[in-house]
Order: structure tokens, then C-alpha cells, then sequence
């Protein structure tokens, strides 16, 4: 049996209710998916650095909507 998944939108990434996340938005072109986000300095690690798990979690999400945009 499939699991049924349900949309709370609080996803860390592309949730728009989300208070601390970071507010994922994507545009879909044919086979493409983009985001553009501009993070907050507390989602640093070093100065002027982006923490590294939150460009996993980028990545993760970019992923993920490119395989919804490619079909």
C-alpha cells in the first residue's frame, strides 16, 4: 500500500508556513526547476559562509523538484 503523503507546507525548505525555513520557491521550465534564495546570516557557518547543511538542503530540494519538472 502507497503511503499517503500530506502538505503541512512547515518543510524546512519550500515550506511557506515554515517560521524558520528557508522559503523554497520553484519555477519549472521543460525538464528544468529553479530556485533562487537569498539565506539569512543565521543559516551561516563561518563569516560570509553558508553553513554546509544548508547547502545540502538546497541541493536536496533542487533535486527533488527537478525530478517533478522532468516528469
Amino acid at each position: 500500500m502507497k503511503p499517503q503523503l500530506r502538505d503541512d507546507r512547515r518543510c524546512f525548505a519550500c515550506g511557506p508556513d515554515s517560521e524558520h525555513g528557508l522559503k523554497m520557491t520553484f519555477e519549472y521550465g521543460e525538464g528544468t526547476a529553479r530556485s533562487r534564495v537569498v539565506p539569512r546570516r543565521e543559516f551561516g557557518g563561518w563569516s560570509d559562509i553558508m553553513h554546509g547543511g544548508i547547502v545540502a538542503t538546497l541541493l536536496d530540494e533542487a533535486m527533488a523538484h527537478a525530478a517533478l519538472g522532468a516528469g
